[in-house]
């Protein structure tokens, strides 16, 4: 790569802006437009580069919230294995912070987000939905199921997550 185009970004600082709050926010102003406002047309360039800020914004607003959820998610899982609350900090420093390995752990950490984003944005759509639109019940039901899922798959890959920081460090000690 030419040194010209090198950055100072790390890695997980990016995966953590794509998955905590790019995406969750672009499904969510894209879902508004189609299901909501029922505008079925093929968005325009501009309108495409205002659907994504909006929704990286929404995810900004949301995120004080998922980052509450995703740490008690955390803490539960670091209790439940006798582990202390900074264990994931401590990993990745033991495994380097420029470490492949570590990087992973901290971008487990924005799937995390994201799944907890896609759950908390699945109830603000419900809200908005019950709020101004509809009295039909499946509209009102696949919201919630979809934050069910969302929450549900969010606990699998914090679990996920302590493994892997757990077999790294292992492995790490080892060499």
């Amino acid at each position: 790569m030419s040194p010209d185009l090198q950055t100072n970004l790390e890695i997980p600082d990016l995966w953590y802006d794509i998955y905590a709050r790019f995406l969750p926010g672009t499904i969510f102003t894209f879902a508004i437009r189609y299901l909501f406002l029922d505008i079925t047309t093929i968005p325009t360039g501009v309108e495409i580069i205002l659907y994504i800020g909006a929704g990286y914004i929404t995810a900004l607003i949301t995120q004080p919230i998922a980052s509450l959820i995703t740490d008690q998610i955390d803490k539960s899982i670091l209790r439940n294995k006798k582990k202390e609350i900074l264990f994931f900090r401590q990993a990745e420093k033991a495994l380097g912070d420029g470490n492949h390995h570590s990087k992973i752990v901290s971008k487990m950490h924005g799937e995390v987000t994201f799944f907890i984003q896609v759950a908390l944005l699945s109830i603000l759509y419900f809200l908005i939905e019950l709020i101004y639109l509809s009295n039909t019940s499946y509209s009102l039901i696949i919201p919630w199921v979809i934050s069910f899922l969302s929450f549900g798959l969010s606990i699998i890959v914090a679990y996920r997550r302590f493994k892997r920081a757990e077999n790294d460090l292992v492995i790490y000690a080892k060499s």
